[in-house]
C-alpha cells in the first residue's frame, strides 16, 4: 500500500468516526487531505472501492489461525476493534462488503479445519451463509456480547454438525 493510499484510508476512517457514511463524499475526503480529486481516483474508483480496499487490507491480518475457535475469536476481535467502522457501514450501500468479508472469512475457516463434511461445498456454503447472517444480526444489536460470540458460533457449528450426522444419513 502506498503512502497516499494509507493516508486516504486513515482520513476516511477518521471522517467516518464523526459523520455518517452517506454524508462523506470524495470531495469532502479530498478537502480533508488537501488533495486533488484526481489523486483519489488514481488510487480508487469510488468510495465503495476504498471501503473494499480497507477490508481487503484487514482480511490479510486475520487469515492465519488453525483452530475453529481461534479463528472465530480472531473475527470477534476484529469486529470489536473495528466496531465503529463496521457499524457505520451496516444498513448502507457498503453493507455488502462487510457481509462478503465475514462470509469469505467463515468459508476459509471451514476449509482449514478437519471435520466430516469438509469436502461438501453445499455444507460449507450453507453454514457460512448462516453464520454470516447470525454474526451480522448479533453485531447489529446493542447488547452484542463479545465474550459469548465465539462460544455461540462454536456451539452452533457443533450442533449443526451433530444434526447432519443424526438426521441426514
Amino acid at each position: 500500500m502506498s503512502k497516499s493510499e494509507k493516508k486516504i484510508q486513515e482520513t476516511f476512517l477518521n471522517l467516518l468516526a464523526s459523520k455518517p457514511i452517506e454524508s462523506i463524499s470524495v470531495s469532502m475526503l479530498c478537502n480533508a487531505l488537501n488533495m486533488e480529486r484526481q489523486t483519489f481516483y488514481y488510487h480508487y474508483q469510488s468510495l465503495y472501492d476504498l471501503i473494499y480496499s480497507i477490508f481487503y487490507e484487514m482480511k490479510l491480518e486475520i487469515d492465519n489461525n488453525s483452530s475453529f475457535k481461534e479463528n472465530i475469536f480472531k473475527l470477534q476481535t476484529f469486529l470489536e476493534n473495528n466496531r465503529v467502522f463496521c457499524i457505520s457501514i451496516i444498513n448502507t450501500f457498503a453493507e455488502s462488503i462487510l457481509t462478503e468479508f465475514i462470509n469469505s472469512y467463515y468459508y476459509r475457516v471451514l476449509k482449514t479445519i478437519n471435520y466430516e463434511y469438509k469436502n461438501s461445498k453445499d455444507f460449507i456454503i450453507f453454514f457460512t451463509k448462516g453464520a454470516t447472517e447470525i454474526t451480522l444480526d448479533l453485531f447489529k444489536t446493542e447488547s452484542f456480547n463479545y465474550k459469548n460470540f465465539s462460544l455461540n458460533l462454536n456451539s452452533i457449528f457443533n450442533n449443526f454438525s451433530n444434526f447432519i450426522k443424526t438426521y441426514c444419513k
